[in-house]
């Protein structure tokens, strides 16, 4: 059994004083929402062992609040942080799903919207909101990534629910 969690990065700020979209960093709301998550996460034994992030400064700065949660528990996941995955589409976080190691049962893949909500659809077959810092969990019924084709939505995380 595989596992898979959708994470949109947590809410960033639209001040006027940022070069690009890519360089928006979290305002004070994604500050406090990300590392509530990551201790959502922990508290229900899903910590990942593996995230895939895309390289954006928003998504970067929600990895590291909420690594800095999970290195106070028993072990912090493996990163890779890869540029390709900035706004990218479920297509591509599905044939990244394809590639990763076996060696990982619960991987959390940590992007954008529409991308995030895409993803929710291809598995759920209908459409959720995927609001900032939501974590969308799938339970996926193979042994290794390259079988995974059907998914379960088991639950979405958003954190004005928690």
């Amino acid at each position: 059994m595989k596992q898979i969690l959708m994470m949109r990065h947590a809410k960033s700020s639209w001040e006027s004083n940022v070069q690009s979209d890519h360089a928006r960093p979290l305002n004070r709301r994604g500050i406090k929402d990300a590392p509530a998550m990551a201790k959502l996460l922990q508290e229900l034994n899903q910590v990942p062992e593996f995230v895939v992030s895309s390289d954006s400064k928003r998504t970067c700065q929600t990895l590291e609040l909420m690594m800095e949660v999970w290195q106070t528990g028993s072990c912090a996941p493996q990163v890779d942080i890869d540029g390709s995955f900035y706004h990218a589409p479920a297509s591509e976080w599905l044939q990244k799903m394809v590639e990763l190691p076996d060696e990982y049962s619960n991987v959390m893949f940590l992007g954008h919207n529409p991308g995030a909500e895409e993803l929710v659809m291809y598995f759920s077959g209908e459409h959720q909101l995927m609001p900032t810092a939501a974590v969308a969990q799938f339970q996926l019924d193979a042994d290794q990534w390259k079988d995974c084709s059907v998914g379960n939505l088991v639950e979405i995380y958003r954190p004005k629910e928690i």
